[in-house]
């Protein structure tokens, strides 16, 4: 009989790192039977038909859906990979948020804080925060009240489309959304995939100076790279989003092979940091040829 997988373990016995912003990283995430039977959803017609709905599709492309608030893929997921859905599902409770209270220390009460609005939320915040479906938070309900104590969580099943031609990164170094609490990938590299690039780049701004173009993006003259996540199958990797929490993708050229994940975040329907004051203006920013992202080896 085999034994029942904890989640909760694997987070409690991970290591957490401060450099260069906030994260942890999980290798062998899941048992190799769940990983294995989890893989294969990557394979799966009723799968791959959902993300042949998106008509923008091109090369190095990101291509995705929601894995839990779908009712048609939610009932299918659980018919034909209840164990993965099962612990998918666990990202969307408020135990997750009490590991990473665990992992990150109390400078998260200020994080949320601001991302619900609530300046006077306690230390127990936990007892009063809520758990939403995504959605809401992507229609940006308006509402007579300054406060909103629900975290909206998004698990999606994603891919970025084979590449071809030049090198192309899917997208350029940036921060997420200011509404973002965390960003998570379980990696599922397909085993004939040995080309070289997909690997995620966690980045520092030099001399400790945020600097940001057109709302999240970052400039390769203002940063280095300081850590190097390597895409490899049944890693999780999970960091808190904040002015510093740069990150990229190294380019990929003439992959014929997806890059596969499962991309979960929490965010709040309020910015829990603003963006405005890190700003700066420069024109064409993306026309500069060292905005896109090189090989990472010369960025250091």
């Amino acid at each position: 009989m085999k034994n029942k997988f904890d989640i909760k373990n694997k987070f409690y016995s991970v290591k957490s790192y401060d450099y260069p912003f906030k994260h942890i990283i999980i290798e062998d995430f899941l048992p190799e039977d769940i990983y294995l039977n989890a893989e294969s959803m990557f394979h799966d017609d009723f799968f791959k038909k959902k993300i042949k709905v998106d008509k923008n599709i091109g090369s190095n492309k990101a291509a995705g859906f929601n894995l839990l608030n779908d009712t048609e893929i939610l009932e299918y997921g659980l018919k034909n990979y209840r164990e993965i859905f099962e612990i998918l599902k666990f990202f969307a409770t408020k135990e997750l948020h009490k590991l990473l209270r665990k992992l990150f220390g109390d400078s998260l009460i200020e994080v949320y804080k601001n991302g619900t609005g609530d300046i006077n939320l306690p230390k127990d915040y936990l007892s009063k925060i809520k758990m939403g479906n995504d959605s809401f938070n992507n229609a940006k309900t308006q509402s007579q009240i300054n406060y909103d104590l629900t975290l909206y969580t998004s698990i999606k099943y994603g891919i970025n489309t084979p590449s071809f031609g030049a090198p192309t990164s899917v997208r350029d170094i940036h921060i997420d959304n200011p509404t973002k609490l965390y960003n998570a990938l379980i990696y599922f590299r397909d085993d004939k995939d040995h080309y070289a690039g997909g690997d995620l780049l966690f980045y520092r701004f030099k001399n400790n100076k945020v600097k940001l173009y057109d709302g999240v993006y970052a400039s390769h003259e203002d940063c280095v790279v300081s850590k190097v996540i390597p895409y490899r199958r049944n890693t999780l990797v999970l960091f808190l989003n904040s002015p510093e929490s740069i990150h990229g993708v190294v380019e990929r050229s003439n992959v014929p092979i997806e890059r596969r994940y499962i991309n979960i975040s929490s965010s709040f329907r309020f910015n829990q940091f603003e963006i405005l004051k890190y700003q700066n203006k420069r024109r064409n920013f993306f026309k500069n040829p060292k905005n896109s992202i090189k090989n990472f080896i010369k960025t250091r």
